[in-house]
């Protein structure tokens, strides 16, 4: 039988874990990632609870163990667009590019 994962959204007071396995993918897989394990591991507490005032994590574990995480950029403004993908009756549709992920075997 094969296992489903579990996927939660992390808060800030989460922010052990999002470090943990950010920096178990940064030993890894550096090259893949834009950071390094040198950089990151130095990062106190508050550098990665700022972290959250711009990104949303998730983390999906298998039987109790995280298996990967996902960040996505969560964007405030219009940055000075214009609105191509707005409908007459005042919804957008909104395109999401997801940022790396890593899963652990």
């Amino acid at each position: 039988m094969t296992a489903i994962p579990v996927v939660e959204l992390l808060t800030p007071d989460q922010w052990e874990c999002v470090r943990a396995i950010r920096l178990r993918a940064l030993e890894d897989s550096g090259h893949a990632f834009g950071g390094t394990f040198e950089a990151e591991s130095a990062e106190d507490e508050a550098t990665w609870r700022l972290k959250f005032e711009k990104n949303d994590f998730l983390i999906a574990s298998v039987d109790g163990v995280d298996a990967a995480m996902l960040y996505i950029e969560v964007l405030k403004g219009d940055f000075g667009g214009r609105c191509e993908n707005c409908s007459g009756d005042g919804t957008i549709t909104i395109e999401m590019n997801f940022l790396p992920v890593k899963v652990f075997p």
